[in-house]
């Protein structure tokens, strides 16, 4: 599961951890936990003995970690799985030594999970075309069949609308999906509610059946999720 990216300068790093886990972090350890010390993390666990594969946010903390993820990012995630969010970005001038650099793309590349019978490919890539938030995308393949394409992946206080975990298991083919998002059913309220869900579906049902019925179409946005979450409600 190697991921080709260069060493992220600390700045950065310290930029992102302050957006997407600031108020997560102060909040679980309001004395001791510093957003430069805390590493956002996508965990990928491939376990292909079990035929398990599961994909969920994170972060890591500490001094000795962050050394480790900002000189040896590589290295982490084949050993560990843990992919280091701030080193998908690409910055001007990162390499020169720059104090402040600025966000110019992205990198991303498709981490590999050949599990039993299934291969399962998943990719991880920044949205740079939303500057008021660090976002990161998932999409999701499994023999051939994409099942997610492009759906925000991160747990920020920022945002609502994420997916925090998936898993995928061979037996029974079921992937499971745990997330938050905004529900707008409620705003006649006169309040603010996140709604939580865990949806359960299987690989067959993006797969034409026998009898022709249409597939499920690739989860593009929280619409097409909750949808398919309160359709399988109500059964």
């Amino acid at each position: 599961m190697a991921f080709d990216s260069k060493r992220t300068p600390t700045t950065l790093r310290q930029a992102i951890a302050t957006a997407i886990l600031f108020g997560l972090a102060m909040s679980i350890f309001p004395h001791a936990a510093r957003a430069d010390f805390v590493i956002p993390v996508a965990r990928v666990e491939c376990m292909p003995e079990f035929g398990i594969v599961t994909i969920a946010d994170g972060a890591i903390r500490g001094r000795r970690a962050a050394r480790s993820f900002e000189d040896h990012p590589d290295e982490m995630a084949a050993k560990y799985g843990y992919y280091d969010i701030a080193s998908y970005f690409i910055l001007e001038g990162e390499n020169e030594g720059k104090t402040d650099p600025r966000i110019v793309g992205s990198r991303s590349k498709p981490i590999e999970c050949q599990l039993i019978d299934r291969h399962v490919s998943i990719t991880l890539k920044p949205d740079t075309s939303r500057p008021s938030a660090v976002t990161i995308r998932l999409s999701l393949e499994i023999e051939g069949v994409r099942i997610i394409e492009n759906l925000i992946f991160e747990r920020s206080c920022i945002q609502n609308d994420t997916i925090a975990l998936v898993d995928f298991n061979e037996d029974g083919q079921f992937i499971l999906l745990r997330g938050t998002f905004d529900d707008a059913r409620r705003e006649e309220l006169g309040a603010h509610f996140v709604e939580e869900f865990v949806l359960l579906l299987t690989l067959d049902e993006f797969r034409p059946d026998r009898r022709g019925q249409d597939p499920l179409r690739p989860l593009k946005t929280f619409e097409d999720v909750v949808e398919s979450w309160r359709l399988h409600e109500r059964f």
